[in-house]
């Protein structure tokens, strides 16, 4: 118990969000990389390992272990702390002892793996343990220093250093989706109300390039002076989760330099990874900048007059919280106001807000397949369909690829998966035209 309120305090003490924001490796110094053995974790996490109750807390919510992922996070802290025990006589005061981590190991990869960093076993944790931070830097032990990261990652990775993007597509590319819009680039010298962060996803894939359009949309209707960088390219969220800790800040400090020369008031970004990535991990590198989500920019713009939906009877959205908005960042009002000034029927999910499920795609899990006994995403989905909606809403578009995904699985095709934006400007103007 000494051990679990010490956890607690200390827990209590950090300036963001437990798992927010992951501690960034001294790459030029570090004498090793990531966490092979117990005597290579921090003080703070073998106390968070040695406050493991068995409590089976974890387990219970992990969207992986739901699916029949070789995951099971209560296993891993326990053996871990059972480890620690075996090793030590003072479970502080360690240094070196046996390699954990690895095939026929007390953790293996398949395992590490499988984790979607969805942050549900951080928050049900009655020891506060940060079992997420845990498991990537065992993520970083594999991918940097055995050099095994997992399935087709490899090449997502070589993707994002050459492209600019995981798909390795043109970076010259990267703002055709508005090619007929006449998208405002920024430009030294000139202030922007908003500097528009649009990410790989809705520059790149067809579908969530609606998004994109539907935010450049809304945007001109408020009359917001805004831009997008044409020097933007991956924030690498996903590489550094799967333990590329190089090319994550590789690409960070490019990112960070080329954002200090624009003047602007604000990022805004409808993806919460890459909002998570700039608001909470880019001040480590220099780069401090104010940054909402694009459902906290669109409630102010309503709530403020800018912005006039005409409301009315809408269809009925069953919708699904992202965990890096929702979980890692607090934000669970805004996409649902967003949705309120479409004039939808908003529908809550029995697991929904600070308890809802994963849609799978996080950590890194988009960019590979994993053997598992049910898809997260498809789990999910069933979940949502139960709710009888028309439309599933998201904020999010790695959770609008998934769900969408998992409805053609399912043979769905009546029921739309649609980003909040999307539904808003459908609200206004109808459907939202697809790029040219």
């Amino acid at each position: 118990m000494v051990t679990v309120s010490a956890n607690a305090v200390l827990k209590n003490l950090e300036p963001i969000g437990t798992g927010a924001a992951l501690q960034p490796l001294d790459l030029e110094n570090a004498e090793f990389f990531g966490v092979s053995r117990l005597g290579e974790l921090t003080w703070k996490q073998r106390l968070g390992v040695d406050s493991c109750v068995r409590c089976g807390r974890c387990e219970t919510v992990c969207p992986a272990y739901m699916s029949g992922s070789p995951l099971n996070p209560k296993q891993i802290i326990a053996g871990l702390s059972d480890q620690l025990r075996l090793e030590v006589d003072r479970p502080l005061a360690i240094d070196g002892g046996d390699v954990v981590v690895g095939d026929g190991l007390l953790v293996t990869p398949d395992a590490l793996w499988g984790c979607t960093t969805c942050m549900a076993c951080v928050q049900a944790c009655p020891a506060f343990i940060e079992i997420v931070d845990d498991i990537v830097d065992m993520r970083r032990y594999l991918t940097l220093s055995e050099g095994a990261p997992p399935g087709t990652s490899a090449a997502t990775f070589k993707n994002m250093e050459r492209a600019g993007n995981p798909w390795g597509y043109s970076p010259d590319d990267r703002f055709a989706w508005g090619a007929d819009l006449d998208l405002p680039f920024a430009e030294r010298g000139q202030h922007y109300e908003v500097l528009y962060w649009v990410g790989c996803s809705a520059a790149y894939d067809k579908r969530n390039q609606r998004i994109a359009r539907s935010v450049v949309r809304l945007l001109r209707e408020a009359g917001v002076r805004f831009a997008v960088m044409r020097e933007e390219s991956c924030t690498c969220e996903s590489a550094r989760r799967l333990g590329e800790e190089y090319l994550y800040q590789t690409a960070a400090q490019a990112n960070v330099e080329n954002l200090g020369a624009y003047t602007f008031d604000r990022v805004v970004a409808h993806c919460p990874h890459c909002f998570n990535t700039i608001r909470n991990e880019y001040p480590q590198f220099g780069g401090s900048y104010p940054v909402v989500h694009h459902s906290q920019l669109i409630d102010e713009l309503v709530t403020s007059g800018r912005l006039h939906p005409a409301g009315g009877a809408g269809p009925r959205v069953a919708f699904h919280d992202s965990c890096y908005l929702g979980r890692y960042n607090g934000e669970f009002e805004a996409p649902r106001a967003t949705l309120r000034a479409a004039g939808v029927d908003v529908v809550e999910l029995p697991r929904s807000r600070a308890e809802g499920l994963c849609c799978g795609g996080g950590g890194g899990k988009m960019w590979f397949e994993a053997k598992v006994d049910k898809d997260v995403n498809v789990i999910r989905m069933e979940e949502a369909l139960a709710a009888r909606p028309d439309v599933v809403g998201v904020a999010c578009p790695f959770c609008l690829t998934m769900l969408d995904s998992a409805a053609k699985s399912l043979g769905v095709d009546d029921v739309k998966v649609m980003d909040v934006s999307e539904v808003l400007v459908q609200a206004i103007d109808g459907p939202v035209s697809p790029a040219v």
